[in-house]
C-alpha cells in the first residue's frame, strides 16, 4: 500500500540462496535484480487480490547484502536452515506513484546473466498473510 506520492528510488528486501547455510554470501551472486511493479486486481471472481498489469520495470545492480538470520525452505523436507540476507539497493530509475492510497505488487528477480547459477539460486522471502494489513493478500509466484 502506497500512501505517499514520493518516487520509490530504493528498496530493501530479504532473500536466501537455495541450500546455502553460511553467514557469508555465496561466491556466485546475481549481477543485479530486476524489479517490477504491478497494478492490483482487487478481489472479484477470485476471493483475493493479485497482480494485474506491469506498470514499471527497474534494475538494481548496486545492492548490498548482509546476513540477518536463519530460515527454512518449505520445500526442503529435511528442514536444513538456510542463511537469510537483507538486501538494499538503489533503483536505476524511480517509480513515480500515481496518486495516493494505491496498492501495488512488487516482484524481484535475480539476474545471473545468460548461464544462471550452477547452485544456490537466489529466492526472496515473504511474510505470513496479515488480514489487518492495508494490503492483506499473500504473496504469489511469477514465472
Amino acid at each position: 500500500m502506497c500512501v505517499y506520492t514520493n518516487p520509490v528510488v530504493a528498496l530493501r528486501w530479504w532473500g536466501s540462496f537455495a541450500g546455502w547455510s553460511d553467514v557469508a554470501l555465496p561466491q556466485t551472486l546475481p549481477k543485479g535484480f530486476v524489479v517490477t511493479i504491478w497494478s492490483d486486481e482487487p478481489p472479484g471472481q477470485l476471493s483475493f487480490s493479485h497482480p494485474a498489469h506491469c506498470i514499471w520495470i527497474g534494475y538494481c545492480s548496486n545492492y548490498v547484502a548482509k546476513f540477518v538470520g536463519w530460515d527454512f525452505n518449505p520445500s526442503n523436507v529435511v528442514q536444513i536452515p538456510e542463511s537469510c540476507f537483507m538486501f538494499e539497493g538503489d533503483l536505476s530509475s524511480g517509480f513515480i506513484q500515481p496518486g495516493v492510497s494505491n496498492i501495488f505488487w512488487v516482484s524481484i528477480a535475480a539476474d545471473y546473466g545468460p548461464n544462471g547459477p550452477e547452485a544456490n539460486a537466489w529466492g526472496w522471502k515473504t511474510v505470513p498473510r496479515n488480514p489487518s494489513s492495508l494490503a492483506p493478500d499473500a504473496a504469489c509466484r511469477i514465472f
